[in-house]
């Protein structure tokens, strides 16, 4: 997932989305993560991962974050789930990655253009 991993001479691993849509109405949804607590710290100068998050219908009006902890969440059917895991922390000063890495970055999608 984009700009999830910390910065830095070798960038934090990237998280994960799964995303989860209900197709009939009265499903219920229920999830446990403590990803939102912490975040993965950097060493040596890199820079600390982005935390987890869990969101209710993604990318619509209605969209909302949620506590980590939701145990019975009642969908509707078109109603999502976006489950975010944490990024790892970088190692070393963001400084220190070669310029030919910050490209590849950008163009693998690790890093949006605008976040690097």
């Amino acid at each position: 997932m984009a700009n999830s991993g910390g910065a830095g001479r070798s960038r934090g691993g990237l998280g994960i989305a799964r995303q989860i849509r209900a197709l009939e109405d009265g499903t219920v949804f229920g999830c446990r993560s403590d990803s939102h607590l912490t975040r993965a710290e950097g060493v040596f100068g890199g820079e600390p991962g982005r935390p987890g998050r869990l969101v209710h219908n993604p990318g619509r009006p209605d969209a909302r974050e949620l506590p980590s902890k939701v145990s019975r969440l009642v969908l509707q059917a078109g109603e999502s789930m976006r489950i975010e895991t944490p990024g790892g922390g970088g190692a070393g000063p963001p400084a220190e990655r070669s310029p030919e890495r910050r490209a590849e970055d950008v163009r693998s999608g690790k890093v949006l253009a605008a976040e690097r």
